[in-house]
Parts: structure tokens; C-alpha cells; sequence
């Protein structure tokens, strides 16, 4: 994981300084970026994903956005509401398939996406399906 993120930080550096130049889009990169990879080890070892992480995440992700950027503070919260309202329903009516952590998660991404997060919600889906096809064209299991 620490060479992962060593690489993720040295990709940030490159793409928001060299590239872009856009140092204080560095600062809201390199947390999330940290924050996603911590949560996906966690999640894929022991399928969850700890509020003693994604929550204060969540407030400091927003605290970060609000003040870089303060010009934008509708749309991190809007966004970010909304995506974690729709996977709350969606957990709601399948919590077989998304629990609580994943709906965090998702309002995670909408305070780090903005209006971007639909785009990303939708190529999500658009992946997962694709993938439940192919599980099924050649009748392979997961889980079982």
C-alpha cells in the first residue's frame, strides 16, 4: 500500500504542479487519493469500510473543498448529498448488494467529484454491469 501511494503522491506532484500547474488542486488530490487507497485495501481484505475513517473524511474532505475553493461550497454539498441519498435508497431496497459504508463512500465522492460524481456514478455502474455480463456468459461464480 505505502508504494502505491508513494506513486499516486509522485503522479499528483507531476499532473497538478508540472503539468497543470494548479498547486491548490494538490492538496484536496493527495488526501482523497490517500483516503481512496487506505479504504480499498481495508475493503477488499476485510469488506468494510471503518466510520473511524470515512467519517471524519467526509468532514475534513468538505472543510478542504469549502476552503479552496469557496466559490463552489453548493456544489460539494449538493453533490454530495445527493449521490449519498441515492445509494441510501439503493441500500435500502437491496442491502444484499450496498451497505452503510458504501453509501459514506459515495458521499466521499461527491465532496471530492462534484457535479463530476454523476459521470462517475454512471461509468461505475455502466463497468459493474458489463462485468455482471460477462460473470454470466461464462457461468462464473464469486463468492460462493
Amino acid at each position: 500500500m505505502e508504494i502505491l501511494i508513494s506513486i499516486y503522491y509522485l503522479f499528483s506532484y507531476f499532473y497538478f504542479i508540472i503539468y497543470k500547474n494548479q498547486p491548490l488542486k494538490l492538496i484536496p488530490a493527495i488526501f482523497f487519493g490517500t483516503i481512496l487507497i487506505l479504504i480499498s485495501f481495508i475493503d477488499i481484505k476485510h469488506q468494510i469500510i471503518p466510520n473511524k475513517i470515512i467519517i471524519p473524511s467526509i468532514i475534513i474532505g468538505l472543510i478542504i473543498q469549502n476552503l479552496l475553493f469557496p466559490n463552489n461550497w453548493k456544489e460539494w454539498i449538493i453533490f454530495s448529498g445527493g449521490v449519498g441519498l441515492l445509494f441510501l435508497l439503493v441500500s435500502l431496497v437491496y442491502p444484499e448488494g450496498m451497505g452503510m459504508g458504501d453509501v459514506k463512500l459515495a458521499t466521499f465522492l461527491g465532496i471530492l467529484l462534484g457535479k463530476k460524481v454523476v459521470v462517475a456514478i454512471a461509468i461505475g455502474f455502466i463497468m459493474v454491469g458489463l462485468f455482471s455480463i460477462f460473470l454470466l456468459i461464462f457461468k462464473i461464480k464469486i463468492g460462493e
